[in-house]
């Protein structure tokens, strides 16, 4: 297979994610233990059928962060879900790429990058969307949809504290 079907392929079944989310009967966490449950399970055999079991056992200096990775990615996948469960697929989805934003922002915190005003005025851009987004809304709690959107928002940081964790665990 060549790498645009690859890449094809790839787009196609990860765009089947949220929809399977909405259409499985079980709650949002029960959905994520059962795809982490099986992807552990192949990484394993992977791993044995590799030789490659002292690699389970090595802890480095990036463990830590590898921990801190585990977290975040649960967080994310965790409300992600849980968003897609309340809200629209659409705003779950719309809601949660806003994790560049949230990215820039915590890439000059941490790691010092320089803000370009490019990403400012995306910023801003981005924000403007997500406040139409959340116009015709009430903002309460027991809004379903406004809950959903929350939540989303909620994965879209919890998205970029994992990418910028994957960014320092890349130099190891």
């Amino acid at each position: 297979m060549n790498g645009y079907a690859k890449i094809i392929t790839a787009v196609l079944l990860f765009s089947l994610g949220p929809l399977l989310v909405r259409l499985i009967d079980l709650d949002a966490i029960s959905i994520l233990f059962c795809a982490s449950l099986i992807a552990f399970i192949f990484l394993l055999l992977k791993l044995f059928v590799q030789k490659r079991t002292k690699e389970i056992f090595k802890l480095n200096k990036g463990v830590l962060l590898l921990i801190g990775l585990g977290i975040f990615t649960t967080i994310n996948n965790s409300l992600f879900n849980t968003a897609i469960k309340t809200t629209t697929i659409s705003n779950a989805t719309l809601t949660h790429y806003l994790a560049p934003v949230f990215l820039v922002i915590f890439a000059a915190i941490f790691i010092k990058e320089k803000i370009r005003k490019i990403s400012i005025i995306a910023m801003i851009i981005s924000f403007l969307g997500l406040l139409i987004i959340l116009s015709p809304n009430e903002i309460t709690f027991s809004n379903a949809h406004f809950l959903g959107l929350l939540l989303g928002t909620l994965s879209a940081l919890f998205f970029a504290l994992e990418s910028l964790l994957k960014k320092f665990l890349s130099k190891d």
